[in-house]
């Protein structure tokens, strides 16, 4: 299966193998793209605070633009999430819906984890 069609698709259905893959790689993408966000944020507050101009903040504009990539990026990554969890769902025999799972506080997380990654198949395996 192409990465690609991993990640972006909401077609088909994937094992647990592909589950942790899609999964961490696109949190640790989000993770990057969220830390760097936030080190750009914090690098220029500081150079202003203390009266510097540094060349790449020599506009605002930039910065802001930048960040506002950085975050289009986390977003992206985060549809890749749901894209990969509606596929292991169908493949454990569920509706798409449960991807709702997730949001239910501190055990929500948890369960998807659980039910997504260890939990082997109850159907058998698509021909396609």
């Amino acid at each position: 299966m192409e990465l690609l069609h991993l990640l972006f698709s909401f077609r088909g259905r994937i094992g647990r193998g592909a589950f942790w893959l899609g999964t961490l790689f696109s949190l640790v993408c989000i993770a990057l793209a969220a830390s760097a966000a936030a080190a750009l944020i914090h690098a220029y507050a500081a150079a202003s605070s203390a009266g510097l101009r540094a060349p790449w903040f020599a506009d605002e504009a930039l910065v802001t633009m930048s960040v506002l990539i950085l975050l289009a990026v986390c977003v992206m990554f985060f549809a890749a999430l749901l894209a990969v969890q509606v596929k292991r769902w169908r493949d454990l025999g569920k509706n798409w819906l449960w991807i709702m799972v997730g949001l239910v506080p501190v055990i929500g997380p948890f369960w998807v984890l659980v039910e997504c990654g260890v939990v082997p198949a109850e159907l058998p395996p698509d021909p396609s």
